[in-house]
């Protein structure tokens, strides 16, 4: 074989290869989540805490920047934790008289009404408004985006995980990693519900690739990519410095095992 023809077999090798390994991380990402770790209000809605005022810039400045990713890709599925039930523009004429109090006080906010706003423009009763309501039911509020998807079964599943975060608290002063009751508790069962729903989500809409994953920062579901077959996660690098992630342990079996 002449040298010519040795480098012309390298070549188809390594072109061979190349579209092998594309094949592969096509393959192995065929579902892209972008997973947006947030600082939030505790109960959505609820006035905050003195401790969430004392917070109040970190608070607002998180619920800002996740408010101009969601708006930034409004194309995409927007899924929340915490949240028992899709809430859809369409059902606006359903919405309570204190979410179109706040819809109206939401359109008055230049710097969220403008893609290019800054969040140092915002007036403290702005922020106050913001971590209050949160970025993504903001961007909801204001018409930005169609809909806001849930995280959890339904209410009576929502109380029980929150039954159990609290009894946990209650009577634990100390919580490690290694503590299964706590992890399940304050993490994965949550993890495993947002998955779920997003796993279910785009087996009813194959033409979707990509959705949003707005849920506390201490959560970590980077560690979930490929756990599911094609379900990859990512944080966008303007997030990446938010993470607080709590190492704790998966259980891929179990999270399978819920399909």
């Amino acid at each position: 074989m002449t040298k010519k023809a040795i480098y012309k077999k390298i070549f188809f090798i390594f072109i061979f290869n190349l579209m092998a390994v594309a094949a592969q991380g096509e393959t192995q990402c065929s579902k892209t989540v972008f997973f947006l770790p947030q600082s939030h209000n505790k109960n959505f809605g609820t006035p905050l805490s003195a401790i969430q005022r004392a917070d109040l810039e970190n608070l607002s400045r998180s619920q800002f920047e996740v408010a101009q990713f969601v708006e930034q890709n409004s194309q995409l599925p927007v899924f929340v934790e915490g949240l028992y039930q899709d809430v859809v523009v369409s059902e606006k004429s359903n919405f309570s008289d204190q979410i179109k109090n706040w819809a109206k006080q939401l359109t008055k906010i230049e710097p969220l009404n403008n893609s290019s706003g800054r969040f140092e423009d915002l007036s403290q009763a702005d922020k106050e408004l913001l971590a209050q309501v949160s970025g993504p039911f903001s961007m909801l509020f204001l018409g930005k985006i169609n809909a806001i998807y849930k995280t959890i079964e339904d209410k009576k599943m929502h109380d029980a995980e929150m039954k159990a975060v609290n009894d946990v608290l209650a009577i634990k002063e100390k919580i490690t990693v290694d503590d299964d009751e706590a992890m399940d508790a304050i993490f994965r069962n949550r993890d495993k519900g947002a998955i779920n729903h997003i796993i279910t989500f785009f087996n009813k809409h194959p033409d979707v690739d990509e959705a949003v994953l707005v849920f506390g920062a201490r959560h970590d579901f980077i560690r979930y990519s490929g756990v599911v077959p094609g379900l990859c996660f990512q944080v966008p690098p303007a997030f990446a410095k938010k993470s607080q992630a709590v190492p704790y342990k998966i259980d891929p079996n179990g999270l399978l095992q819920l399909k």
